[in-house]
């Protein structure tokens, strides 16, 4: 007895530890995804926030996460790294995530996915697996409509144009097509950056054009007090002072009062170099070399490209001071790095590159619209063999009726001629017997017609499917299929009105006089009695789907009907003929 209590006490107090558990594990799961919203909706105006919200989740629990939140987790985590600056060479999970909505979807989250795994590659410097997701996400990012986003993968490209590949017509085609995304897109606090990066590129070889974009980069700058962009304008000002101003002084009190000013603790690395190598330019200028080689001291350089314009500064720097034999070291030093730069640009050869993926991106929508074309040619065997079934039954039927009507009539002709109070009717019988012949002869031309659209049917499936067997290429096979289909449209359509008068006569023709359905909407109705597709009505009719839509929805307002068109036809036709 206490075996048995026991046993049931065991078990009872199992059962609530399981019970307790999933409990748990659901709560620490809602508060995740919680979480992962959270950070998603303040992702783009709030990334340090966003950031915080995510490192509020613990490892262990992001480690027990399904694949789903855990590609989400991913993707947020690294979205926010890199919007707060923090590095993200070293992220290897962005490629699992990618793949992951590869294969699962949603497409926006691909999109994002796909442009933080190209930020991640720039890092590595490995700027062709960069393009590489770039373009990948670029077509799905249109589709997508997002044109902020769109603008912000453009200014990606650009930059990797620019910084990567020195090709600067490029960049500035990129940075263009970014600029109007975000005018059109009302993305104000967009607009100081696009119009600086453009100016900053376009400035130094034509005064007006990027002065024309400089303006209007800095209005945006002081309107929205943006911090980052005032400092590039205050840069750019720098610049075209010295380029088209010719007042280099006048250049280098202004990155003086920059780098030692409020603002010189906020500058990204690039400006701040800037900023000193114009006021080390100035005091060159005014033979003040203590004061140029403080500026060139404060210079950052960690990449080849700060070196280059170190070593430059130094250069400038060791004239002033009559030492050419430091003016040499320094001019062979720069040369050196500048022949670096141009040969790792002249090897990457960018363009060719971009067209090559916009190759691979071309065949691969080729090969999705070769299994859109299987799909047609399914949809079409299937509504063939369909036809074929109904026209089959409809042969027997019509035999059936045939012996029946014979029947009856060798039984009215024995009761005629052996009942002679009723010989005076044989007219009548046989007037009524030439009528069923005639009705029996005319089922013989309707059935004549109807084995021409079977046997029609059948050898477009088989020309189609000849088609597939001969041609291997995914692009020959679906321009075959097209010009056979053009040929073949206007008899399918035309065998399509003809099954549908035979097996419902008159209802056509009751379609156009009792609710005024043109021939176009009556061909449409005709289709959709037969079993086709809304795709393989569009295909049909050389129509598009939107066309398609309005002219079902015009046939509906005229039966004076709601709903699906093909429950109103199909409605009617049981109405008349059941």
């Amino acid at each position: 007895m206490v075996t048995k209590w026991g046993h049931y006490i065991t078990s009872l107090l199992l059962t609530a530890f399981f019970l307790l558990s999933a409990m748990s594990c659901s709560d620490r799961s809602g508060h995740i995804r919680s979480a992962l919203a959270a950070a998603d909706s303040l992702m783009m105006t709030q990334p340090q926030a966003a950031l915080d919200t995510l490192m509020s989740i613990d490892s262990s629990d992001a480690g027990k996460l399904s694949r789903a939140d855990k590609a989400f987790y991913t993707l947020l985590r690294t979205e926010a790294e890199y919007k707060c600056f923090l590095p993200v060479a070293g992220n290897t999970a962005i490629s699992e995530a990618a793949d992951y909505y590869r294969r699962k979807g949603p497409e926006d989250r691909l999109a994002r996915a796909l442009i933080m795994q190209g930020a991640v590659f720039s890092e590595r410097s490995d700027p062709e697996r960069a393009m590489l997701a770039y373009k990948e996400a670029e077509p799905i990012v249109e589709r997508g409509g997002d044109l902020e986003q769109l603008g912000l993968l453009h200014t990606r490209i650009g930059e990797l144009y620019q910084i990567t590949y020195s090709d600067m017509s490029s960049a500035v085609d990129h940075y263009k097509s970014a600029l109007r995304c975000f005018e059109e897109a009302g993305a104000v606090h967009r607009l100081a950056a696009a119009n600086l990066t453009l100016s900053r590129i376009l400035l130094p070889d034509s005064a007006d054009t990027g002065k024309e974009y400089y303006i209007r980069g800095s209005m945006y700058a002081m309107n929205a007090s943006d911090t980052a962009a005032i400092i590039e304008s205050i840069n750019q000002k720098a610049l075209y002072l010295i380029l088209h101003g010719k007042d280099t002084l006048a250049a280098s009190e202004l990155s003086k009062r920059a780098v030692m000013g409020h603002y010189g603790h906020a500058m990204p690395k690039a400006t701040f170099n800037s900023f000193c190598q114009i006021a080390v330019e100035g005091c060159i200028y005014s033979g003040d070399s203590d004061s140029a080689m403080g500026y060139a001291d404060r210079m950052i350089v960690d990449d080849i490209v700060d070196s280059l314009r170190f070593f430059t500064t130094m250069a400038g720097i060791a004239e002033l001071s009559d030492n050419w034999k430091q003016v040499v070291e320094y001019e062979r030093t720069a040369a050196h790095i500048a022949e670096r730069i141009e040969r790792n640009a002249g090897v990457l050869a960018l363009a060719e590159r971009e067209a090559a993926l916009d190759l691979r991106y071309a065949q691969l929508t080729a090969k999705y619209r070769t299994l859109w074309l299987y799909m047609i040619i399914s949809v079409l065997v299937a509504a063939s063999s369909l036809m074929v079934s109904v026209i089959l039954r409809y042969r027997k039927s019509l035999s059936s009726m045939k012996r029946n009507i014979r029947d009856v009539t060798r039984r009215i002709n024995r009761a005629a001629s052996e009942e002679e109070d009723i010989r005076d009717d044989m007219g009548d019988t046989e007037r009524f017997s030439a009528a069923v012949e005639r009705m029996i002869d005319n089922k013989k031309n309707v059935r004549a017609s109807t084995m021409r659209m079977s046997e029609r049917t059948v050898v477009l499936i088989d020309r189609i499917l000849s088609c597939c067997f001969k041609y291997q290429n995914p692009e020959t096979f679906r321009r075959q299929v097209e010009e056979l289909l053009r040929h073949s449209r206007s008899a399918v359509t035309d065998d399509a009105i003809l099954f549908t008068d035979t097996i419902y006569p008159g209802f056509l023709d009751g379609l156009r006089q009792s609710y005024g359905l043109s021939e176009r909407e009556t061909t449409v109705a005709a289709l959709i009695v037969c079993g086709f597709s809304g795709n393989g009505i569009c295909l049909l009719l050389g129509l598009k789907t939107e066309s398609l839509s309005v002219y079902k929805s015009n046939i509906n307002r005229k039966l004076g009907r709601s709903g699906r068109l093909s429950d109103s036809l199909y409605s009617m036709l049981e109405s008349h003929f059941s």
